[in-house]
Order: C-alpha cells, then structure tokens, then sequence
C-alpha cells in the first residue's frame, strides 16, 4: 500500500536520526566531514536536524549518513578532509543485517545505534545564503501484514515465512541507493548477496493469539530484496507463509501467500500486506 515511511505518523520510536554525519565533495577531494553531536544535546533522535557550514561555490556532492560511524565506511574525520575520495566509493558495499528473527504487534527497535540510513546527492553551490536539504535513506524495509480472523474460534500465529530475501551478513547491499532517471528508488544489492528463506517466530512464548472475528498486526524488519525470474521467462514471486495452531482443537494449519504485486522489496519500503484467515471445508 505504500512505498516508504518517511514522516513521522508512519515511523515508529527508534527509526530516525540516532546520529549522522556528511561528506562533502569538490573535484573528486573531501572539502568537509560535517558531524552531528545529538548525545551532547541530550537528543535520543531525530526526523530533522540542521547546520551552518561555509562551503565553497560550485558543483558539489553530498554523501550523507545517519547511524552509521565514518570508520565503518573507510573515512576518518581527523584524516580524510583534504584527501582524494576513494575512485570505488560509490560501489563500497555496506553488511545489513537487517532480517528480524521475532514478528511482534509493534516493532521495537532492534538496532540500537539506529538503523543506518545514506544518500548521494549533487547540488550547485552559488551563493552564501543558499539553504540545502539533504535526505537519508533507511536501508531495511519494513513490513506489516493485517490479518484478519475470519473464523469463529481463536487462532494462534506461529511462524512467518518469506523466501528469496536477501541473507544477512557478507557485505550483502551497496552502501548508496540506487534511485533511477524517474528519482525511484531500485534494489541494490552486491554482487556477494546470498538469499533464502527467513523464518520468524512470535516474540510471545506461544504465539500471537488473534481472537474469533478479530484484526491483529504481524511487524518484522527485513533485508532489500530480489527475486529471480523463472526458467521460463516468466516472474517468480515472493511467498509468504505462515503457520496458525487452531486455539479449540490445536489443530496446526500452512497458508500460503505469493506476493504477485512485488518481485522486489526495496530499502525503505514499508509493505503493508491484508490477510486473511478462513475456514474451508470440501464436501464431495
């Protein structure tokens, strides 16, 4: 239903600006490393933030960052003003680790240094009074399935299961976004990405309980990801399944789900997905 959450009616507690930092660029040589220091201010995070910096006029190129150390990207603030910016930059690849393990109502956050966010932009600079927006962008999706309970008797979620998502670990994503001539973002991952089947379990000892004719949320964060296409030229498609234990009889149940609208879940993506849970009887 929607692509993004980028305000803060979508956001929840611990998915804005923890810290950031920007990298400015003139003719290939970091000019600035501009830092933010909200700890000192006693700011736990962020939607906005701003600063008065002096830079010099034309074309310039602003990397910036929120959640993430310069180190963990090759710079260093004391040593790398003044220097070449390195040629592969923008190819670095960044390790997300950005599958959840437990699906809960309402997410809480699970990095917590916040969750690392970047952008690439180009702006010309002409004049002392110039104001330059700057925009971040988060590298996990985040998804929401709505399920309703369409029976008369209680029904207890167990595990979620997504295939062809993008595994954590190994330098899976490029670090910047890839966004396209239309300023859409698309997938990007690294070459080194491995992908499978995540499987989450309920962050309540026995499983999310969803009441007969009731509605309840399924949160959980996940990797950007890409599905391959078929043998035949056609789409493959994400599918999701989960498993429910019938809360009367204890009676296990498989439901099975192909996202056909999607066969890419990109970074910041917020996918909220109806489901709903039937009873079916077959009579011959």
């Amino acid at each position: 239903l929607t692509r993004g959450w980028e305000t803060d009616t979508e956001a929840w507690p611990g998915e804005m600006m923890k810290s950031w930092f920007v990298v400015v660029v003139q003719n290939g040589t970091i000019e600035k490393i501009i830092t933010s220091d909200l700890k000192s201010l006693g700011v736990t995070e962020l939607e906005k933030d701003q600063v008065f910096v002096k830079l010099n006029t034309g074309a310039t190129t602003f990397y910036s960052f929120a959640n993430i150390k310069p180190e963990e990207i090759g710079l260093d603030v004391s040593t790398s003003v003044g220097q070449q910016l390195p040629t592969d930059f923008d190819e670095q690849t960044y390790q997300m680790d950005g599958n959840s393990q437990l699906f809960r109502q309402l997410m809480t956050p699970e990095f917590q240094n916040g969750y690392p966010m970047s952008n690439k932009q180009i702006v010309n600079i002409t004049d002392n009074q110039q104001v330059i927006n700057l925009e971040v962008v988060r590298m996990v999706a985040k998804v929401q399935l709505s399920i309703t309970n369409a029976t008369d008797h209680a029904i207890n979620l167990k595990t979620i299961t997504l295939s062809d998502v993008t595994l954590n670990g190994n330098r899976n994503i490029k670090l910047l976004p890839n966004v396209d001539s239309n300023n859409q973002l698309q997938v990007n991952l690294a070459n080194s990405a491995k992908k499978g089947t995540i499987t989450l379990t309920a962050a309540e000892n026995n499983g999310m309980t969803i009441e007969a004719r009731a509605k309840q949320t399924a949160c959980f964060y996940m990797n950007e990801s890409l599905v391959d296409k078929g043998e035949d030229g056609g789409n493959r498609y994400f599918i999701l399944s989960l498993t429910t234990v019938d809360a009367a009889t204890g009676d296990t149940s498989n439901h099975r789900y192909a996202m056909l609208s999607w066969n890419e879940i990109r970074r910041n993506d917020y996918l909220k997905i109806p489901i709903k849970l039937e009873d079916y009887q077959i009579k011959w």
